[in-house]
């Protein structure tokens, strides 16, 4: 802000109206310069935490290997989209995914080998799944996708087709020196109106257990 020596009535009223800094006439170079480049490192500084603060908010939220959201975000958004479903009367389904048989490959291939499966897995049901679904990590070779608006036998040939891409083609690991097939078992569930996340998930790990037990690789949908 610019003004007169002794107007202090206008620099104090500046000030409260969120002025940075002000320099009095007459004005002098050396003084101009230095009092912009102090705000302009002022900036950057605040530009830094701004940065820094939002960095930690998303790696607090997403998962740093394959770049989902990640269980703390699941568990924000999914109370609030079932409040919403309950209230619209409209349905939420729940696409519960377990990768089959992951563990042998870690144990067969080693942790490298599984990370490569895991994001390529996640890439995969990303590509296969709707942009207004919600697909989230929850640990291990676990994965959620949430899909608002979706009745029930929509969600069973969206869960088929990320079922079929996942099989499709095999996994490259070893920086693509091995292939190896991957396959996925899914558990599919309808929200009832129920306004607690627990009940949905706890249906929808229900069908996803049957479709381990009744030989994988496939899609089940809960009976309820």
């Amino acid at each position: 802000m610019l003004a007169e020596a002794d107007d202090r009535r206008k620099v104090l009223h500046g000030l409260e109206l969120g002025a940075n800094d002000y320099i009095s006439r007459p004005i002098e170079r050396n003084e101009l310069i230095a009092r912009v480049r102090t705000q302009v490192r002022r900036r950057r500084y605040s530009e830094a935490l701004r940065n820094d603060m939002q960095a930690s908010i998303e790696m607090a939220l997403v998962d740093p290997l394959t770049g989902l959201n990640n269980r703390r975000y699941l568990d924000m958004r999914l109370p609030s989209l079932l409040e919403e479903s309950a209230r619209r009367a409209r349905p939420l389904a729940l696409m519960a995914l377990d990768i089959d048989r992951f563990k042998s490959v870690n144990d067969g291939f080693g942790h490298d080998a599984g990370d490569d499966v895991l994001r390529t897995f996640a890439q995969r049901v990303k590509n296969a799944v709707r942009e207004g679904d919600l697909l989230c990590r929850l640990g291990g070779e676990e994965f959620v996708v949430l899909m608002p608006e979706t009745e029930i036998d929509v969600a069973a040939r969206i869960a088929e087709r990320v079922r079929q891409s996942v099989e499709a083609d095999l996994f490259e690991i070893e920086k693509g020196a091995r292939r190896i097939p991957v396959t996925v078992s899914v558990g599919l569930a309808q929200s009832l109106g129920e306004t607690e996340a627990e009940a949905l998930f706890r249906r929808a790990d229900r069908a996803l257990y049957r479709s381990k037990n009744e030989g994988r690789n496939r899609v089940t949908l809960d009976a309820a």
